[in-house]
Parts: C-alpha cells; structure tokens; sequence
C-alpha cells in the first residue's frame, strides 16, 4: 500500500486495498506474494518497488500473458523521450528525461528486463534507430526504428511514437491520461476490468496512465506520414497543424495496459500545510491529476479532514457549471 493510502486510512480510520502496478491482458502484478526484489526483478533497481515475481516468471515460461507483457514493456522502452547515458568508466547509466514519470517508467521496463541499450541516428534524418535488450529467457535484442513523434502536451495529454519494426511491421505506440485514450480505442471485455484497476489506483493516490497500440499499412502510414511532414515544416500554424495529425492517427487502438505511479509526500508537508491552515492562511491547489486522486492526496497532505463538506463543481462546460452550482 502507498504512503498516501496508508496516510488516508490513518486520518479516515479504514483500510484501503492494496494497489497493483500494471496491468497486462486484464490480469493485475504488483503486491502479489511477499517476494525479494531479486525475485521480481531482472535488473534490480532499489528505487523501483515492484516485487511480484509472477510478472518476470510469466515471461519466462512463455505463459498465456507472456506476449501481452511483452508488448508491455516493449511500449514503456520506445514510447518516451528519454535519453539514456551511459557511463563509459562505470557502466552506470542515468537518464535525461523531461519528467520523473517518463523516467520511471523507463526505468521500471529496465528493471523487468525490456533495457534501452542505445540510440543511433539512421539515414534520413530525423529517424532514430532504437535498440532493446529483453533479457527474459530467452535473451534477446530488437532493433526499433523511431519514424515519428507525436509530443505529449497539456491539451493532448498524451504522446505516441511511430515505430518501425526489423520485419517492417509499423506500429503506432501512445500512452496518456485514461480520459483521453480509452475513448481512442477498441473496447474489449477487459475494458470494465480495466477501469476498476484505475479507480483503485486513484484510491491510492497513484498517477495514473493508459498505454495502447495500433498497427498501420505501409500504405495507412506513408499517407499519414504526408500530414504530419506537411504539419512539422509549416512556417505557420505548426503546432495545431501537428496536433491535428497526431489526432488523425490515435484512433482506433488496442488497449496495452495501464501504469500507476507513486509521487510521495516529501517529508514534513502534512505538518506545514496543517500548520500554515491553523494560522488562518488560506490555501489552494492546482492539479492535473483525477478527482479520486487529487482528493485522497488531499488528504494525506491535511489540506482535508473528515469534518469537511467536499463540493465537488466538476461539468465540462460552461452552461454544464452554471446548472449545476444554481
């Protein structure tokens, strides 16, 4: 259980369930059975809390989900925009990344065995090729190249990448908020599963994100990939311009998985926001994050307490709001 739930369950005196980290063909890893690390991981990274063994023994034995999680972790190894260095001397490596979720995910495939091993620019410019080290028995390395990026941003509240296969399959990866991919894919029967898995996950206080996949023609994608290099050299417009094509191609994907991550509470926090509301100080908070989430943080932090009455104003649009606050 997370320090948030724990923090919640503390102030609200109940118990919360625990909270699973991913999510693969409907079947839920994280807590499982008390396990070492080394149990659960390939490549132990003390920072990375993952210690359900079935994940790493399901890949192994080729078990029923070994596909699914593959395609998993493959996702979270080239969907991102972290760049990883290596330390010629050490053989340590460290990660440039743009957020410390893009981090954590990184390095979270890393430690299950889907390692990004290096980065290589490939004629024409801009392709990157990418290579991938899955060292699940059987040990092997993909090579991926990186034809396409779509950026995450504020509005889209996602970011894909186009990726080419060795076997020239091209596949469009994509991971971002729950609100904005689901209603981009194909609804199966683990979908109802799946939005349980994320409500738990914002019980928790997680972040939480969805990943999904589609696979393209040569045909599909070099008629798209017109769209989007008329968009990138635009000299006016070029950002809606690129928005728009990336909105054209996530579209009708399969559901890959979710992640959840944990932002801890930095030490001391609960107690000066408690301390600054006895004062009389008065304080606001602006969050991207889910109702569920930003409410039980809310908690953990003291910003709540069970003598409040939560209003919750939460339309979509402004003729939405004024019927419900009247």
């Amino acid at each position: 259980s997370t320090e948030i739930a724990k923090a919640v369950a503390s102030l609200a005196k109940q118990n919360q369930p625990p909270t699973e980290s991913t999510i693969a063909s409907a079947v839920e890893y994280g807590p499982g059975p008390a396990a070492d690390l080394n149990d659960a991981q390939i490549f132990l990274d003390k920072t990375i809390h993952f210690d359900d063994p079935r994940l790493i023994s399901e890949i192994s034995t080729g078990g029923p989900n070994a596909a699914r999680i593959n395609e998993f972790l493959t996702l979270l190894a080239v969907c991102h925009t972290v760049i990883p260095e290596t330390n010629a001397t050490t053989g340590v490596t460290t990660y440039r990344a743009s957020s410390p979720d893009e981090e954590a995910l990184v390095k979270a495939a890393r430690c299950l065995g889907c390692d990004t091993v290096r980065y290589k620019l490939v004629a024409p410019a801009p392709l990157v090729q990418v290579e991938v080290s899955l060292k699940a028995k059987p040990s092997t390395m993909q090579t991926f190249t990186i034809l396409n990026v779509n950026e995450f941003n504020s509005t889209r509240k996602r970011m894909s990448t186009v990726v080419q296969f060795a076997d020239g399959r091209i596949v469009v990866y994509c991971k971002g908020a729950d609100n904005v991919i689901i209603p981009r894919c194909k609804l199966d029967s683990s979908s109802a599963q799946l939005d349980e898995h994320l409500k738990a996950f914002a019980s928790e206080g997680l972040r939480t994100l969805v990943l999904a996949k589609r696979e393209l023609s040569e045909a599909d994608y070099e008629a798209w990939n017109k769209v989007y290099q008329a968009a990138a050299t635009s000299l006016t417009d070029r950002d809606n311009l690129l928005d728009a094509a990336a909105e054209a191609l996530e579209v009708n994907m399969d559901i890959v998985g979710a992640t959840a991550i944990e932002d801890k509470l930095q030490v001391g926090v609960p107690n000066t926001i408690h301390s600054l509301a006895q004062a009389g100080i008065k304080i606001w908070v602006l969050t991207g994050d889910k109702e569920e989430t930003a409410v039980n943080i809310g908690h953990a932090c003291r910003l709540l307490n069970d003598g409040m009455q939560l209003l919750f104003i939460n339309r979509e649009s402004l003729a939405e709001l004024t019927e419900q606050v009247v």
